[in-house]
C-alpha cells in the first residue's frame, strides 16, 4: 500500500498562500447516469459531424462533462477518470484522493502501459467522419499519483488513439495521438512529464522530465489532482469524409488506488468553418453599427491557408431570422456577395459603412448567409448585424430664471436622441455636468455645449438668469382716480422709512379705497395673510393698515399706511397745533390744541392712550410705552387730522 509520510502543516500553509493569489473559478462536473456516452461524444465533436457506434467501458460515475474549466486551460469538455468524477473539484487538500470502483482494465490501455496491467479503466470510443484533413484535439492529463509516485511502477496510463485511412498510404491502427512532437516521448505519462521530485516527502527523486509541460497543483484550490500536464494538443492527418474510429481512455496501473483523469476539450472534432470577426470603428462604444458614426470591418478567416484559393459565396437577402422586421440597410459601398481568398491567404477583410440618411426609420439590418464548402457537405452559416439609426441630439434647458442678488439657482439641460453618455460644458464657469448651481452677481447668460458619445455633433443652448436687488420696499403708493372714481384727483403717497402717508379730501370714502403701488421684482405684498394686488385690492383705511412685503429670498418688511382726510379749516388747525418733542421719550407736549380729543394709536391701529385737551399747553405721558412709530389722532366734532410720532425710550 502507498503510505508516504506527509508534512501536512507545510501543505496547509501553501494552500492559504494559493488562496490569496489564485483567481480561477471552481470547476463544475456533471457525471453519472444523467450523462450518457452519446452526450459526451456530442460534447467532443462539433455540430454537423457524423458519428456512430458509441461505446463506453467503465464505472458510470467515473465519466462526465465539465464546465468552468479555466483552471485547466479550457472551459468545457469531457472527463474520464479511474475513480469517481466528483473527486476532481478542489481544493487539493489530500495527497491520495481516489476511489477503487472495482472495474477491470482495458486491453488497449494494457498495451500502452509499462507493466501491461491496468484497473478501473474508463474508455469512450466511437466512429466518426472528419470534415477536414487534420485532427487537433486539446487535452490535459491529471493525477493523484503526482508527485510522490513519479518514476515508480504506479504510472497510471491514458491515451487517445485513432484507426482509419492514413493519407500517406495504408491505415492507422490504434495510432497514439498523446505524444509530444518536439521530444522523443512516444506517449505522455507520469514518469516522463513531471517536476522530478516529491514535495510531500521533500526528497528529490531525480531531474524533472519535460517539466515545461507540467503543472504542480500542490495546494491548488480549484482541482484536487496533485499534478497536471499543461494543455497539450493531439494532432494527426486524416482523409476528410472517410470513416475513423477513435478511443479516449484512462486506467490505474498496478493498483486501484489514487485517481487519474483525462480532460478533453469541447468541440475538439469540428467542421471547418469560415469565421467572421467583426471590429467596430470606433471600437468599444456600442454593440452595433450606427448610421454615420459606427462602421464595421468584417474579417473572413479560413481554418488555414491550405483551403485557398477559394471563393466563398454570400447571400445578402433579407433574413427570415428578423422577428422585428427591420429593413435591409443602405451602405456607402455595396457589400459584396462573394469573398475571394487568393492562394496562400486565409484572411480577407471588407468594410461595411452604413449610410447616414438622416431619416428616422428605425433600426436596419444586414443579413449574411455564408456558403461553407470546406467540409464534406455544403453548409450555410448565417450572420445577422443590427444597424441603429442615429438621431440628432436635441437639448432643452430650464426656462429663464429670476433671482434676487445673493440667491442660488439650479440650471439644467436635458438631451433627447444622440447616444449617451453625454458631455457638457457650461460658460461662464466651465462646469461639466448636466445640472449646475449658480449665483451670479448680475444678470448673466449661461451657455451650455452638449456632445454625445460619438462627439459627432455639438448642440448649444442657453439660459438667462435675471438678477434683481429685491429690496422689500414700496417704490410708490397712490390712490389713482381711475380706480377710485369718488376722488377729484390722483392722491400721491409720501413714502419714507417704513411708512406711507396719504391725504385725501373731505368726503372721500376711505373705507373702500383701491391702492396702486409699485414694489421691486421678486416681492409679494400682503395685509395679514391676504395678498394685495396693485390697482385691484380694496381696503378700509379708517385706521392705519400694516402692509408686509415678502421677498423671494426670504426677506420681509412691514409698512404702515396712514390716510388722513384734509379740509381747508383742518389745514389751518393742523398748522396751528404744535407737537414736541418728536422723537419723544417720556412726554409728548401739545400747544394750541384746546378742544381736541387726542388718541395715541400704534402701527397696528390699536388705541393706546386717549385724552381730552382742555388747556393751551398739555402733555401726554409715554414713558411706559415701547419704542416705535405711533400716530396721534386729533379729533373734534367736525375734523380729524393725524400726525406721526416716534417714541424712543432710552
Amino acid at each position: 500500500m502507498k503510505s508516504p509520510t506527509i508534512h501536512r502543516r507545510i501543505k496547509l500553509i501553501l494552500l492559504f498562500v494559493f488562496l490569496l493569489n489564485n483567481t480561477f473559478s471552481q470547476i463544475n462536473v456533471s457525471f453519472g447516469p444523467e450523462v450518457t456516452p452519446e452526450e459526451m461524444v456530442e460534447c467532443i465533436i462539433g455540430e454537423g459531424i457524423v458519428y456512430e457506434n458509441v461505446t463506453y467501458q467503465g464505472f458510470e460515475y467515473a465519466c462526465g462533462i465539465f464546465s468552468n474549466g479555466d483552471s485547466l486551460g479550457f472551459d468545457n469538455g469531457v472527463i474520464l477518470t479511474t475513480g469517481h468524477a466528483n473527486v476532481i473539484p478542489g481544493p487539493n487538500n489530500s495527497f491520495n484522493s481516489g476511489l477503487n470502483n472495482g472495474m477491470g482494465g482495458n486491453l488497449w490501455l494494457n498495451n500502452i502501459s509499462l507493466s501491461g496491467t491496468t484497473y478501473d479503466a474508463s474508455v469512450l470510443e466511437f466512429d466518426f467522419y472528419p470534415e477536414s484533413d487534420t485532427l487537433k484535439i486539446k487535452y490535459v492529463f491529471g493525477s493523484e499519483e503526482y508527485n510522490e509516485w513519479v518514476n515508480s511502477s504506479f504510472n497510471d496510463v491514458f491515451g487517445i488513439s485513432i484507426s482509419g485511412p492514413n493519407p500517406m498510404g495504408g491505415d492507422y491502427y490504434n495510432e497514439l495521438l498523446t505524444v509530444l512532437s518536439d521530444s522523443s516521448i512516444t506517449q505522455v505519462s507520469i514518469n516522463n512529464v513531471n517536476n522530478g521530485y516529491a514535495p510531500y516527502w521533500l526528497i528529490p527523486t531525480g531531474p524533472c522530465e519535460n517539466c515545461e509541460y507540467y503543472r504542480d497543483n500542490t495546494n491548488g484550490i480549484y482541482l484536487q489532482y496533485d499534478g497536471l500536464t499543461e494543455v497539450l494538443t493531439a494532432i494527426i492527418s486524416v482523409v476528410p469524409c472517410e470513416q475513423y474510429h477513435i478511443r479516449f481512455g484512462v486506467a490505474d496501473e498496478n493498483d486501484h488506488e489514487y485517481d487519474s483523469g483525462l480532460f478533453i476539450e469541447e468541440n475538439s472534432i469540428a467542421c471547418p468553418v469560415v469565421e467572421v470577426e467583426t471590429i467596430l470603428d470606433p471600437p468599444g462604444l456600442v454593440p452595433n453599427m450606427v448610421e454615420g458614426n459606427v462602421n464595421a470591418e468584417l474579417t473572413f478567416k479560413l481554418p488555414n491557408s491550405g483551403y485557398s484559393p477559394i471563393t466563398v459565396n454570400l447571400d445578402l437577402s433579407e433574413s427570415t431570422a428578423n422577428p422585428a422586421g427591420y429593413p435591409v440597410g443602405d451602405f456607402e459601398e455595396e457589400v459584396p456577395d462573394e469573398i475571394y481568398f487568393p492562394e496562400g491567404q486565409n484572411m480577407v477583410s471588407i468594410d461595411v459603412d452604413p449610410v447616414h440618411d438622416w431619416i428616422i426609420e428605425g433600426n436596419e439590418h444586414l443579413n449574411m448567409v455564408i456558403e461553407n464548402t470546406l467540409g464534406c457537405i455544403t453548409r450555410y452559416d448565417s450572420l445577422f448585424f443590427l444597424i441603429e439609426d442615429y438621431l440628432q441630439m436635441n437639448t432643452e434647458t430650464v426656462n429663464d430664471q429670476y433671482i434676487c442678488l445673493g440667491q442660488e439657482v439650479y440650471l439644467h439641460v436635458s438631451i433627447e436622441n444622440g447616444y449617451p453618455p453625454y458631455s457638457y460644458f457650461w460658460q461662464p464657469g466651465g462646469f461639466t455636468t448636466d445640472s449646475i448651481l449658480v449665483s451670479p452677481e448680475e444678470t448673466t447668460i449661461y451657455t451650455v455645449s452638449s456632445t454625445d458619445l460619438f462627439q459627432a455633433d455639438t448642440v448649444i443652448d442657453s439660459v438667462l438668469v435675471n438678477v434683481f436687488t429685491c429690496d422689500p420696499d414700496f417704490l410708490s403708493f397712490n390712490f389713482e382716480l381711475g380706480n377710485n372714481p369718488f376722488l377729484p384727483w390722483d392722491v400721491i403717497g409720501q413714502v419714507g422709512g417704513d411708512s406711507i402717508n396719504l391725504e385725501v379730501p373731505v368726503g372721500t370714502d376711505i373705507e373702500n379705497l383701491v391702492a396702486t403701488f409699485n414694489s421691486p421684482f421678486g416681492t409679494t405684498v400682503y395685509i395679514d395673510t391676504v395678498q394685495q394686488f396693485s390697482g385691484i385690492s380694496q381696503n378700509d383705511y379708517t385706521n392705519p393698515i400694516t402692509y408686509t412685503i415678502v421677498v423671494m429670498n426670504g426677506n420681509t418688511k412691514d409698512w404702515t399706511v396712514v390716510v388722513d382726510v384734509v379740509t381747508a379749516k383742518k389745514e389751518f388747525l393742523k398748522n396751528e397745533v404744535i407737537i414736541f418733542p418728536n422723537p419723544a421719550t417720556d412726554k409728548i407736549h401739545f400747544r394750541n390744541a384746546i378742544g381736541f380729543e387726542v388718541s395715541l394709536v400704534n402701527s397696528y391701529g390699536e388705541v393706546i392712550k386717549e385724552k381730552k385737551i382742555i388747556t393751551k399747553n398739555y402733555f401726554l405721558e409715554i414713558h411706559d410705552l415701547e419704542t416705535g412709530i405711533y400716530y396721534l389722532y386729533f379729533v373734534t366734532d367736525e375734523y380729524v387730522f393725524v400726525e406721526k410720532v416716534v417714541i424712543s425710550q432710552p
